[in-house]
């Protein structure tokens, strides 16, 4: 078990590498009235989606995170929501008994939300970015698909 735990430094530390040198790529061509995609980019939307299911499971939707391994596989979900720029978030999960506790005990918890974000929203937001800058697919400017954000 310990074992499985120290690899994840090992799988992130890869998932850094891989995203930094790969490229997107879509050999065929898109219609794009018919998107539906978040900002009209497959990779954003895909990235987006993972980073929901990663932030929904400790929060009480789906599965729960009852046992070390099902942390485990979690955190692992983590390393590929956040392209393995984890800002140290990974660690923490397995290795700090807080958290540990954190994940496995009430979703509603206070302490539950304000961990998750302040572990793991930074670096989501950094893996967005990275996505959409790198992604190949281009924006239609003229569109708008949003209202505007109010405050």
């Amino acid at each position: 078990m310990l074992a499985d735990d120290s690899l994840v430094e090992a799988c992130r530390a890869g998932m850094t590498v891989l995203a930094r040198s790969s490229s997107e790529y879509t050999g065929e061509a898109v219609d794009t009235s018919k998107q539906s995609y978040l900002a009209m980019r497959p990779a954003v939307d895909d990235l987006a989606d993972r980073q929901r299911e990663v932030l929904e499971r400790p929060l009480g939707f789906g599965q729960p995170l009852g046992s070390r391994a099902d942390v485990r596989e979690w955190v692992r979900s983590v390393i590929r929501a956040t392209k393995g720029h984890d800002q140290g978030a990974t660690e923490k999960f397995l290795w700090s008994p807080h958290r540990l506790d954190a994940l496995r005990g009430d979703p509603s918890s206070a302490t539950l939300h304000l961990m998750l974000a302040d572990d793991l929203l930074r670096p989501m937001n950094a893996a967005l970015r990275q996505t959409a800058a790198a992604a190949t697919e281009q924006a239609d400017e003229d569109t708008t698909t949003h209202t505007p954000f109010r405050t």
